[in-house]
């Protein structure tokens, strides 16, 4: 063995001397590779996680904060006595909460008796999901995309039961937030580089993204 490796020219001997000694430092070059590439990923899933969890808790203000609105409106007298000057304080409060598109209420039958926006006749929310939980619940609910039938656009409203002195449900205050407004919002965060989002409802309706290509209400097919 030794004299067949010694027959070899001495620049095939080089040529393997040279290989070996490149061995470890190929391998050195692939680790770091793989090290640096594991760190970006790291780096790139943490700043997707914070980005997630600030548009979260964003999103957890507004609806506590339309929460807080309906709670206090409906201990307001003129919730109990169905007073239809309840439209103007709707619109007060409208004026200084721009991320709503409307606020009205409804009777326990869905009837519309007061809105912030005009309204062209009788408007029936029978029909709606954030009306039927908060009548079926009790409690604060959430709606899903929609059509608003008052605003004409796109809108998520959530529904909070106003009850007389005997508990029982008398009318469901409708706060109503714009979609379009949101996806302003929505436009202004810091977005990780090359990075796309959606904000769903509960049937996975697009509510908000970006890029945004088309205007809300597509479904997000689920695998």
């Amino acid at each position: 063995m030794k004299n067949w490796f010694s027959s070899w020219h001495i620049r095939t001997h080089l040529t393997i001397l040279i290989a070996l000694l490149a061995v470890p430092s190929i391998s050195l070059i692939v680790y770091s590779g793989m090290a640096a590439r594991h760190d970006a990923i790291a780096g790139a899933k943490a700043e997707v996680l914070k980005f997630v969890n600030d548009v979260a808790g964003q999103q957890q203000a507004v609806v506590a904060g339309a929460e807080q609105v309906a709670t206090a409106l409906s201990f307001l007298p003129l919730m109990q006595s169905r007073d239809p000057a309840a439209a103007r304080v709707f619109s007060e409060l409208l004026e200084k909460n721009p991320q709503y598109g409307n606020i009205s209420v409804y009777d326990k039958s869905g009837l519309g008796w007061a809105s912030a926006m005009p309204v062209g006749g009788k408007v029936s929310v029978a029909d709606r999901r954030f009306f039927q939980e908060a009548v079926r619940t009790g409690a604060f609910s959430s709606g899903e995309y929609a059509m608003g039938r008052i605003l004409k656009k796109p809108s998520l409203s959530f529904g909070y039961p106003v009850k007389n002195a005997s508990g029982e449900l008398i009318a469901v205050i409708a706060i109503t937030l714009d979609l379009g407004y949101s996806q302003r919002m929505f436009e202004k965060l810091r977005f990780p580089p090359g990075s796309s989002f959606s904000l769903l409802d509960h049937r996975g309706t697009i509510l908000t993204r970006k890029p945004q290509r088309s205007l809300l209400a597509e479904t997000h097919r689920r695998p």
